[in-house]
């Protein structure tokens, strides 16, 4: 049992292809930083857990923006209809369209504000060491 808990506390710091490759397009040469640091396994972690939170949140963000602008110009559209049966059914409805993709550009606006500060964590980990990322 010993012998498991050991292996897999040396396999939790490995490094996977994928994560090896996202550091070097990030400008972090992995091996010359653990020859260097070899301590720091868990930061380089906690380094790619949060630039994958930070490409996440940017991502939903866009989704969200764009789903709403679509959402608000659906609405107006709705709205501002040169048709005069359903007057008011389709001011509500265009109405309450635009007002929905606004709420959804507002969230998308604190999914760019969450990003940032993630990027912002990101950049400190590395600096740690000197480094410089791209």
């Amino acid at each position: 049992m010993l012998v498991c808990l050991a292996h897999g506390l040396v396999s939790g710091q490995e490094f996977t292809q994928v994560e090896i490759e996202r550091l070097q397009r990030l400008g972090i040469d992995h091996d010359q930083l653990l020859i260097a640091h070899p301590d720091q396994v868990m930061e380089l972690h906690k380094f790619l857990e949060k630039d994958r939170k930070y490409r996440t949140n940017k991502t939903a963000g866009i989704v969200l923006g764009s789903v709403g602008l679509a959402t608000t110009i659906g609405g107006v559209l709705i709205m501002t209809k040169k048709n005069t049966e359903n007057g008011l059914s389709r001011t509500v409805m265009g109405g309450g369209m635009a007002a929905l993709g606004a709420v959804q550009m507002g969230f998308s606006l604190s999914l760019f504000a969450g990003a940032n500060k993630k990027k912002k964590g990101r950049e400190l980990i590395p600096l740690k060491w000197g480094l410089e990322t791209n």
